[in-house]
C-alpha cells in the first residue's frame, strides 16, 4: 500500500467499491480509509469501522487480520494528530508499530515512525522527530525504496529549519538527483524542501515557484497537511515582496483547507495567518474578528503554540485598533502601544 496515493488512484477505488463483497471489499474498504485519512479523515474513520466489523465475518489468516487491524490503528492515529490529541495519536501509533514489529512488516514499521515523527514535530520536538524519521527510512530501504525516500526528503526540509547551511551541503544534490521512478508525491517532498531552503535564504520568488508546485502536488497525493503548510508559505513569501493581495489569496486558500478538513489546530493558525495578513492591509477591525475565532476553536488546546501566538496578534490588533480611535487624544503614557508586555 502506498505511502500516499494519486487522486486518480482513489477515484479507482472509490468506483469498485460497490460492487464488492468479502474479501476483496475488505481489502478495498482498509485501502480507502487509508489513503482518504488527510482527504476526508471523518469518512476515512467511518470505512475504518466498516472494515473492523467486516473483518469479524471473514475468514483470514492470523497475521492478515493483525497486519489490517495495524494499519486501521494508523488512520485513527493520524486523525487524532489531525485533531490536536496528540496523546492519544501515539498512543494508537506506538501500538500500531508494535504489530508490525511483532509480523517484522518493514512498510507498517516505517509508516508508524513517519506518523511518530510528525506528531513530535507537533509538539515542537523536533530531536524526536528526526529520529523517527530516520527509523522510517531505514525500516522499509530494503522493501521499499519510495517510502525511504519519502523519509529523508521529509528529514532535508526539517534539516533546512535547523540549520540552512548544513542541510543545503547535506542534502541538496540527494534531493536534486534523478530518480529511478516518478512520483508526485515525491515531488511534493521535493519541492517542499526545496521551496523552505529558498525562502529561508531569502530569496522569495523561487520560493513562490517551488511552492505552488508543491501545493498542487501535495494536493493531488492527499497531502492536505502540507498543502495547508505550504500555502502559508506562499502567503508570506508574497507579503515580503510587497503583494498583500496575493499574499492575502494564498492565506485563505490555506484556511478553506483547514475548514473543509475540520481539524482545530490547523483551522485556528490558518485564521491567525490570515488575520496578520488583513493587518498588515490596514484592516485590524476584520483581523480581529479572525483571531477571536481562532482562540475560540483553539480553546480547547491552550498548550498549544498557536493557541499563545493568537493571544499575541489579538493583543497588537487591538492596540492598532486603538491607536485609531486615540489618535485624536495626544500622548498617553498608558497607551497600550506603550504598555503592551507583548511589545517589549
Amino acid at each position: 500500500m502506498k505511502l500516499f496515493a494519486r487522486d486518480d488512484e482513489v477515484m479507482e477505488l472509490e468506483a469498485e467499491l460497490p460492487s464488492q463483497r468479502g474479501a476483496d471489499q475488505l481489502k478495498t474498504l482498509v485501502a480507502l480509509s487509508w489513503h482518504l485519512r488527510q482527504r476526508n479523515t471523518r469518512r476515512a474513520l467511518a470505512l475504518g469501522d466498516a472494515a473492523r466489523v467486516l473483518l469479524t465475518h471473514i475468514v483470514l489468516p492470523e497475521y492478515e487480520r493483525l497486519r489490517i487491524d495495524a494499519r486501521l490503528l494508523l488512520v485513527r492515529g493520524e486523525a487524532k494528530w489531525l485533531f490536536g490529541r496528540l496523546d492519544e495519536a501515539e498512543e494508537r501509533a506506538n501500538e500500531a508499530l508494535r504489530i508490525f514489529t511483532l509480523l517484522d512488516d518493514g512498510v507498517g514499521i516505517a509508516d508508524a515512525h513517519w506518523l511518530l515523527g510528525f506528531i513530535a514535530n507537533e509538539r515542537g520536538d523536533q530531536s524526536t522527530c528526526i529520529a523517527e524519521l530516520a527509523f522510517s527510512a531505514r525500516a522499509c530501504s530494503a522493501v521499499d525504496g519510495l517510502r525511504c525516500t519519502a523519509a529523508k526528503f521529509a528529514l532535508a526540509r526539517l534539516a533546512v529549519l535547523l540549520d540552512r547551511g548544513a542541510a543545503q551541503a547535506r542534502w541538496s544534490s540527494h534531493v536534486d538527483a534523478p530518480l529511478s521512478y516518478v512520483d508526485p508525491s515525491l515531488e511534493a517532498l521535493a519541492d517542499d524542501f526545496r521551496t523552505t531552503l529558498a525562502f529561508e535564504s531569502g530569496d522569495f520568488k523561487t520560493a513562490l515557484a517551488t511552492g505552488m508546485r508543491t501545493y498542487g502536488a501535495a494536493l493531488a497525493t492527499g497531502q492536505i497537511k502540507r498543502a495547508i503548510i505550504v500555502s502559508a508559505r506562499i502567503g508570506t513569501a508574497f507579503s515580503k515582496l510587497g503583494k498583500l493581495d496575493s499574499a492575502l489569496e494564498w492565506m485563505q486558500r490555506g484556511l478553506e483547507l483547514a475548514r473543509s478538513a475540520d481539524w482545530p489546530i490547523s483551522t485556528g493558525w490558518c485564521l491567525v495567518n490570515t488575520g496578520n495578513t488583513l493587518q498588515m492591509l490596514d484592516q485590524p477591525a476584520s483581523a480581529l474578528n479572525l483571531l477571536n475565532e481562532a482562540l475560540d476553536i483553539l480553546k480547547p488546546f491552550p498548550a498549544s503554540e498557536v493557541y499563545t501566538i493568537a493571544l499575541r496578534h489579538k493583543d497588537i490588533v487591538t492596540i492598532q485598533l486603538t491607536n485609531y480611535t486615540n489618535s485624536a487624544d495626544g500622548d498617553n503614557p498608558h497607551h497600550p502601544l506603550l504598555t503592551s508586555p507583548f511589545l517589549l
